[in-house]
């Protein structure tokens, strides 16, 4: 895990979060945002989720129904997928077909891995 921002206390701008996560993993926000709203109605909100050891992120839902956070780290950033019974199959699929997709296109630099029920995706 790297740095993340923690500093509940400052809400983070669109060109803070820029600066401090840098260049490519800018590009990957906007390349899965892109990605994803082809495919669901994509909400991305700013969240300071789970209390002071995850940070700043983006909660995205897909309308109303929380899909993934995306958390901002020094240099980078993690996508923490939450499989829970309330979303369905076909949206966990697709979640994790596109996430694969740009990771074999070369797209988005992330790391996908199967671990029992579910997957790790950095």
């Amino acid at each position: 895990m790297y740095e993340r921002m923690l500093n509940k206390q400052v809400v983070p701008t669109e060109e803070v979060i820029k600066k401090y996560i840098e260049g490519k993993a800018v590009e990957n926000i906007e390349k899965t945002k892109n990605g994803l709203e082809k495919i669901f109605e994509l909400k991305m909100e700013l969240k300071f989720p789970f209390g002071n050891g995850y940070g700043w992120g983006y909660k995205v839902s897909n309308k109303t129904k929380h899909m993934f956070y995306l958390f901002f780290e020094k240099g980078d950033i993690t996508i923490m997928l939450q499989i829970n019974k309330i979303k369905t199959e076909k949206e966990i699929e697709n979640i994790i077909i596109y996430l694969m997709k740009v990771r074999n296109t070369g797209e988005i630099d992330t790391h996908v891995e199967e671990m029992g029920d579910g997957y790790i995706i950095e």
